[in-house]
């Protein structure tokens, strides 16, 4: 993982929804393959290596925890600029539901063609 590049961003309840004391922190990052998988070998999970893809060609995309912090990792740039586009909508009409937010997130992907 050295010299890696990434960007993320802030998403979820703390950003466009109501957050209480129990919410969590839900962070976007994008970055390149080697990263994602040192940074899912080190989560919370005991079984974090059934995250990683067999097939080395294909993209990281999965939810990891590393305590209250909940990693949305991506290795594929559309899918990561589907959920920012996301974030910055749920933004303008916060708040927002989970279910509208899920809803949202799935319409941005759907329209990259992930779903």
């Amino acid at each position: 993982m050295k010299g890696v590049e990434a960007m993320a961003f802030v998403t979820g309840s703390v950003r466009y929804g109501e957050p209480t004391d129990e919410s969590d922190i839900d962070l976007v990052i994008l970055t390149d393959r080697e990263s994602a998988v040192g940074l899912i070998l080190q989560c919370d999970s005991e079984n974090a290596s059934e995250y990683i893809p067999e097939d080395d060609s294909e993209d990281i995309t999965t939810a990891i925890r590393f305590g209250v912090l909940n990693v949305i990792l991506h290795t594929c740039p559309k899918k990561y600029e589907a959920w920012k586009k996301g974030t910055q909508e749920m933004i303008e009409k916060r708040p927002v539901t989970r279910a509208e937010a899920v809803d949202c997130i799935q319409k941005h992907l759907a329209e990259r063609d992930f779903n």
